[in-house]
């Protein structure tokens, strides 16, 4: 789980963990990349925060070969890695509703958009339909 508001989704962690999920929060998306590395062959879902300080998430992608624009909402930037890198389901959640944010998500292929706040029972609904598509 990558999320800037490491505080707010402790309680959400202690549900996932009840569920039998293990769950790794990262507050700093530029250190996604190389947990990935590490551990891709671990993780079942990853949920994103879409709307996250990008920091220097973009210059470490562009020095991976995966080319991105600063500009991008960083959750956005990382849906994208994911996706192209490692084939992983991703909830993406966040509190823009914008019709050009739900739109994106809206034709994405294992991926899941929840707008905040969305409760455990959601979220945990979301990761269940991500992972059953995935291994469907």
């Amino acid at each position: 789980m990558c999320d800037d508001e490491k505080r707010r989704v402790e309680p959400l962690i202690d549900v996932l963990n009840l569920l039998g999920y293990e769950a790794t929060v990262l507050d700093n998306p530029s250190d996604v990349p190389t947990f990935l590395d590490e551990h891709h062959d671990e993780i079942d879902v990853i949920l994103l925060d879409l709307h996250m300080p990008n920091g220097t998430l973009a210059t470490e992608l562009n020095a991976r070969g995966f080319e991105c624009d600063a500009r991008e909402e960083t959750g956005i930037l990382l849906y994208g890695y994911v996706k192209k890198t490692y084939h992983l389901p991703v909830v993406v959640h966040s509190v823009l509703r914008g019709r050009q944010v739900m739109e994106y998500f809206q034709n994405e292929k294992g991926v899941e958009f929840l707008s905040k706040p969305a409760s455990s029972d959601k979220i945990v609904e979301a990761i269940e339909r991500v992972i059953g598509r995935r291994n469907e």
